[in-house]
């Protein structure tokens, strides 16, 4: 699927960038609204971005993209791209390597594919409408037991 693979390409770009900055030590980091005291947003949250949202419009520059830290795409397009350049960002910024990228694809309000990808430990979750979700490529379940 165009779209899956898409995603996995984007969340391993927008990963370089997070691994960029997780490596040169805490990177520099605002308030994204002054009320809220813990909404960070930091630079390499907003390069991960650009970077994912450039590849997105290359392939598909009809499509939507609602992302965290500036793409206002519309909710009920046809075709819906969710990002989240930086998902942990509070981990990110105190280094520790439990933060992800993550990605999802909508078609007319359906999710039909998504990826989170954890950089620092090369982790990587997948789902498809339909055929369930994965982990490192092996499927994976919710437990059974109540």
């Amino acid at each position: 699927m165009r779209e899956l693979e898409l995603a996995k390409q984007a969340a391993t770009a927008g990963g370089a960038v997070l691994t960029k900055y997780f490596r040169s030590g805490l990177p520099q980091a605002r308030q994204k609204d002054p009320k809220k005291t813990c909404d960070l947003v930091s630079q390499a949250d907003i390069e991960s971005e650009e970077t994912i949202v450039r590849l997105i419009r290359d392939a598909f520059p009809d499509h939507e993209i609602l992302a965290e830290e500036g793409q206002r795409g519309a909710v009920d397009a046809e075709h819906l791209w969710v990002v989240d350049p930086l998902d942990g960002t509070t981990n990110f910024l105190h280094q520790i390597p439990h933060y992800a990228v993550s990605i999802a694809y909508y078609r007319r309000g359906q999710a039909i594919c998504g990826v989170v990808y954890n950089p620092s430990r090369n982790d990587w979750y997948e789902a498809v409408q339909g055929q369930g979700a994965r982990f490192q490529g092996e499927p994976i379940q919710v437990a059974t037991c109540p």
